[in-house]
Formats: C-alpha cells, sequence, structure tokens
C-alpha cells in the first residue's frame, strides 16, 4: 500500500449566493439559488484527488448506514481508491456541512443541529482502522476534527504508529479558525499533532500564527524545521511558502479568472502535494502540484474537482 489517506467523510450542501447576487444585480428581479449537494468531507476530497492523479490511495472515514452515506459511498467509486476500511455505522448520522459561497470566498459554513457529536465522522475509533496502519508509506491527515472526541485521539495514536514505523506523515491542518481564540485543549492538541507529523501544510493566520501565538511564522519555521519538519504556509490566490532547515522558498500559485468557489481548495493542494511526494518529486515540486490541483479546483462546485494527470501537467507547462 502507497498512501492511507485517514480521517473525515460527509456531505457538503452548497448554496451558490454569488452566483445568485449576480442574476438579481443583471436582472433587476427575484432570484432564489439552487441549493447543490456535493460529498465532501476534508479527508474524502484529498483521497479523491489522490486517485483522479493516479494513485490508488487507501479511503478510511466513517460514516452513517444513511442516505447520504450511500450518496457518498456512490460518489467515492466514481474513482480508483480502495474504500474496504470505510466504517459503516448504524449508530451515527453522516455528516452534513450547509456552505454558502460567493464564488471566490465561502461566507460562512453550519453543521447540522446538535453538534459534531452526533456524526459517524468523528466518532471513529482506533480498532476500526484495521491493520492499513502497517502497510502505509505514506499517512496524509487532516486537522479538521482536532476538538472531537474520540477522532482526535484515534488520529494521534494512528500518526504516532506510523511514525514508528517510519512512514511520511503529511498534516493538512484545516483548522478553519481565523476569526476566534483557540482553545487551550485544542492547541494542545495541534501541537502533538505537528509534532508527529512530517509535513505541515496550512494558512498563515488561520493557522500557524494561531497555534504558535504570539510567535512569528520565521520563529515557528526555525524551531520546527530544525527538527526535519517541512512547513509548507497556503495563502489562497497568493505564493506558497516552503519553509525547510534549508530555507525559504516561495512557489507562485496559478490564477483562475473565473471561481466558482474555493470549497475543498486547500484539500486538493494536499492531495496534488501527496501525490508528487509518493513519486519521489522535491518539495518544491510538490508544492507546485499542490499549487496547481488546488487551482484547478476553483473551476467548479464543491470539494472533489480536482485534475486528472494530464490536466494537472498541462496547468504545471
Amino acid at each position: 500500500m502507497g498512501i492511507l489517506v485517514l480521517g473525515d467523510a460527509g456531505v457538503d450542501i452548497v448554496i451558490p449566493y454569488g452566483e445568485a447576487k449576480k442574476k438579481i444585480e443583471d436582472s433587476g428581479g427575484v432570484y432564489i439559488p439552487v441549493a447543490q449537494l456535493k460529498s465532501g468531507g476534508t479527508s474524502a476530497n484529498t483521497a479523491y484527488c489522490i486517485s483522479k492523479l493516479g494513485q490508488y490511495p487507501t479511503f478510511i472515514a466513517k460514516i452513517g448506514n444513511d442516505g447520504l452515506g450511500k450518496i457518498l459511498l456512490d460518489d467515492l467509486s466514481e474513482v480508483e481508491m480502495d474504500l474496504s476500511q470505510m466504517v459503516v455505522s448504524d449508530e451515527f448520522e453522516t455528516f452534513r456541512v450547509l456552505n454558502v459561497v460567493d464564488n471566490e470566498e465561502r461566507l460562512f459554513f453550519l453543521f447540522g443541529e446538535g453538534g459534531m457529536s452526533k456524526y459517524a465522522a468523528t466518532n471513529l475509533e482506533v480498532d476500526e482502522v484495521g491493520d492499513a496502519l502497517d502497510k502505509c508509506n505514506i499517512l496524509v491527515i487532516s486537522g479538521a476534527y482536532l476538538g472531537c472526541t474520540p477522532i482526535q485521539y484515534t488520529i494521534l495514536e494512528c500518526m504516532r504508529r506510523a511514525e514508528k514505523r517510519g512512514a511520511t506523515i503529511i498534516l493538512d491542518l484545516n483548522l478553519r479558525c481565523a476569526e476566534y481564540e483557540l482553545p487551550k485543549d485544542l492547541i494542545e492538541m495541534a501541537k502533538k499533532y505537528i509534532d508527529t507529523a512530517t509535513f505541515i501544510t496550512g494558512t498563515l493566520k488561520g493557522e500557524f500564527l494561531r497555534i504558535f501565538k504570539p510567535l512569528s511564522i520565521d520563529e515557528i519555521a526555525d524551531n520546527l524545521t530544525n527538527s526535519g519538519k517541512a512547513l509548507i504556509v497556503r495563502d489562497g490566490g497568493n505564493d506558497t511558502v516552503l519553509y525547510t532547515v534549508e530555507g525559504i522558498k516561495r512557489i507562485p500559485a496559478f490564477p483562475q479568472e473565473k471561481i466558482v468557489d474555493t470549497i475543498g481548495a486547500g484539500d486538493n493542494f494536499t492531495g496534488g502535494f501527496a501525490v508528487a511526494i509518493s513519486l519521489g518529486h522535491s518539495l518544491e515540486e510538490a508544492c507546485r502540484w499542490g499549487n496547481a490541483t488546488a487551482s484547478f479546483s476553483l473551476l467548479s462546485a464543491g470539494g472533489k474537482g480536482s485534475p486528472n494527470m494530464e490536466q494537472l501537467k498541462e496547468i504545471l507547462g
């Protein structure tokens, strides 16, 4: 087994507010946007991207034995990946997220009533992961549920087991928290994830600076790269900045003129990055692959808009 993606899977309900706003401005009339149902989840988006790029990842997440779970499995089955160890629960629901998007940005997103504890994704247990950890060379992790129990402990234990085996661990922080103060327990858990990871990708203001406050990004990078890690700092349509013990490199983005939405762009970055690493490319080139896959994903709604290998090569030039 090459790549194992471990984390979450669910459904995005997308309301294209930006599209509706433009139609109202153009016509002066009334337009009610039609909600779109898209299978998603941060880890599911990444696994889908990896598969589209010609690899055969194993994907493990916990979903509900319900209609949304069936939609999700059907969508993931469109591409080549190992879903044999997916966990289907009769006790918990498949999670859904309401996303209101304004073309170039997601205005806000809401989870269902009752919090995250009722959803299958956050209730993944260590014993449900099986033996996949003992076979992977690359483990790809999302930090989207660092504050949710028991999945936060499940993921950490799996990372530590993979680390002992010498696997490369790619962590996408995925906290989405630029607008609020992080709880202390979440910060501590995030640092444990980072300590165990090989390559850490995330945003500057929303993630790295929040977790390591009051340190600057240069101070954060110095501390982490001296222990052999690499930091990949994403910034939307701007350059991605790669920090290693050898120094700093800026990797240009691939701008898009017509953006449908940004849902899953970071997830697709991680997918492209992981594939490049699995094929033996340098960290700098892996960041280029990540930028290219993220850019391509902006052209369609939802988080599963990754390119195939031919399309990726065309973007890379």
